[in-house]
């Protein structure tokens, strides 16, 4: 066992890599790896990059940034802003609209179950959804299960660009309907519908993005700050749009973003190439046979070189070799091909680039299932998908709870509730995210410089214990009510937010690494199954927690997540025999084939 994590027998599986050069891995193939440099020279480079210089991974490190700032500027816009700025409204567009909390939540709970349906029926392929059912949220998260599916598909077959695109315009054209809408409901579902369709690429895509652009050890902050944008981001929407709706009306909150969703439509024409690339299935795979032997010294490697320079830098980069060596599979040039012609700014605002795999639309509409026949991947659902549910669907009575005796909050006010929720994401993404890393690159030296995915896990024992503190002191709260006790609720509420935010991280780094050829689709199942999930509790929620009330919703919630939670450990000691079991039986390798 390798710092507790079980070994077993035969080859290293895909995601056990050597990023940490060290004198017990020296003498190995790994020398002749690409490598960082300066201070991350000693890191081997995971996926390695291929010899084409329009491979993103090749691509100067201003150009992947600027790229990444422009997906997580437009996942705010688009996927974060516009479900939940309604949300503390609720009472409001409840009377305003001459509709009833209850009639309000199943209106969006059927929308969300057909829409669940024929996503899992068609294709199962559905990513994060950010729904929340509060008011119209649901419905036009729901409206965006349709078109996930066919999304996710469409973007293994013809990129990723087309689909922002598309996302970007639509969310501009929703907006434009639901400012003409006056107080016609039937117009504002409308366009709640289809500014739906504008969260489906950024929500379903931006975590896929990072693993085009960045390396191993270059992901964990900004997936944390992805995932910040789709959980946190939503309590800064709703303390803005509260005072809005209080004091302006809540057809401003849509005149006050359409300009915003402008400029992210146009950043993103502008700025977003695309970053689809066909390469070989296992290139990434730096981890060559054990009978592979470089004599000790010998190392291949680009100097001169920054990690993330731009192609013809790299072609006048020098060589270094102290030996004649034999490769085994995975090994790479460390010259970028002369040959392929680099392709221009102009070249990159084209709508399409190509097809990027000769598979059929339905086999890709299927493929997803095969995900499910991993144990990881059920693990990762249970952490990233049913305890975000849990989280999410506790906005369902937020208002039911708080609009009452003894707390009579109005709707700006319930707004500020959620300063706990954003003061809780904002640093569990960012200081979490380094936390994260911190353990990580310490059990990576412990060792030998050996990088096992499962070392993303153990960083899930602090979200453990924020969802305690969440869950249980939240619900003492609630069970003992006072007409400032709102206080202590947000700063569980803030806790569940950073625990959310800890572990989707943490779930989704394990995922990427350790199945990245088929992680988008393990992200759609995930979200797939969590929509259903919130159609579910829509039926149910206020209601529940009328009869029960509200800190019966909340033990229950604590008790079931608190056992998901606990199968992390598991995970941690099995999760690389896993990994070598499904890479023997073949089901991703068999799924990352149909994407190539």
């Amino acid at each position: 066992m390798a710092l507790g994590v079980l070994n077993g027998t035969g080859e290293s599986p895909p995601g056990t890599v050597v990023l940490y050069e060290q004198e017990e891995n020296l003498n190995t193939a790994f020398s002749a790896f690409k490598h960082g440099s300066g201070k991350d020279s000693n890191i081997v480079l995971s996926p390695q990059p291929s010899n084409s210089p329009n491979d993103p991974l090749n691509w100067p490190l201003h150009k992947k940034n600027l790229t990444y700032f422009i997906v997580f500027v437009n996942s705010i816009l688009l996927a974060s802003i516009p479900a939940p700025s309604i949300a503390p409204a609720t009472f409001l567009l409840a009377g305003k609209l001459g509709r009833s909390l209850e009639d309000i939540a199943k209106l969006s709970g059927y929308q969300l179950l057909l829409c669940g349906c024929f996503g899992l029926v068609l294709v199962l392929h559905t990513p994060k959804s950010d729904i929340q059912l509060d008011s119209l949220t649901g419905i036009e998260t729901d409206f965006s299960n349709i078109h996930r599916p066919i999304v996710s598909a469409l973007a293994h077959k013809y990129g990723k660009r087309p689909q922002f695109l598309l996302a970007s315009l639509m969310g501009v054209i929703g907006t434009v309907i639901c400012i003409a809408s006056g107080e016609d409901y039937n117009v504002l579902l409308a366009g709640r519908i289809v500014q739906g369709f504008g969260s489906t690429a950024y929500e379903s895509l931006s975590i896929a993005v990072i693993g085009d652009l960045f390396f191993v050890h270059q992901r964990s902050l900004r997936t944390g700050l992805t995932i910040l944008t789709l959980t946190c981001l939503v309590s800064l929407v709703a303390i803005i749009g509260g005072p809005i709706t209080e004091h302006l009306g809540w057809r401003y909150l849509f005149i006050i973003y359409l300009p915003f969703s402008i400029v992210g439509a146009v950043a993103a024409f502008l700025f977003l190439p695309e970053t689809q690339f066909r390469r070989e299935v296992g290139r990434e795979d730096v981890v060559p046979k054990e009978s592979i032997h470089v004599p000790k010294g010998t190392r291949d490697r680009v100097t001169g070189v920054e990690e993330g320079s731009s192609p013809e830098k790299m072609k006048h980069a020098h060589v270094e070799s102290g030996g004649e060596m034999k490769l085994g599979e995975g090994s790479t040039s460390t010259a970028v091909s002369t040959t392929e012609e680099k392709k221009t700014f102009v070249h990159e605002l084209a709508l399409f680039s190509g097809v990027y795999t000769e598979t059929g639309l339905f086999k890709l509409f299927l493929a997803p299932f095969a995900t499910l026949l991993n144990l990881s991947v059920v693990w990762s659902i249970l952490v990233g998908g049913f305890c975000i549910a849990f989280y999410v669907s506790l906005s369902y009575i937020l208002a039911q709870i708080f609009s009452v005796p003894p707390y009579n909050l109005n709707a700006a006010q319930n707004g500020y509730f959620y300063v706990g929720a954003l003061i809780g994401g904002l640093l569990s993404g960012v200081l979490g995210s380094m936390l994260g890393d911190l353990i990580t690159t310490k059990l990576t030296k412990w060792n030998n410089g050996i990088y096992e995915p499962e070392f993303r896990i153990p960083v899930l024992i602090l979200s453990a214990l924020l969802y305690a503190i969440g869950w249980f002191v939240f619900k003492w709260r609630l069970d003992n009510p006072t007409p400032h006790g709102y206080y202590l609720a947000a700063f569980c509420h803030g806790c569940l937010c950073a625990a959310v935010t800890i572990g989707s991280t943490a779930t989704s780094l394990y995922i990427l690494d350790s199945y990245r050829t088929s992680a988008t689709e393990v992200f759609i199942v995930s979200m797939t199954i969590k929509n259903l999930l919130f159609y579910g509790f829509s039926n149910f929620m206020n209601d529940w927690a009328a009869d029960d009330g509200p800190s019966q919703v909340l033990k229950t919630y604590g008790i079931v997540t608190m056992c998901i939670m606990g199968t992390s450990l598991p995970i941690y000691v099995l999760g690389k025999v896993i990994r070598r079991f499904i890479m023997r039986v073949g089901v991703m390798e068999k799924l990352a084939k149909a994407y190539v």
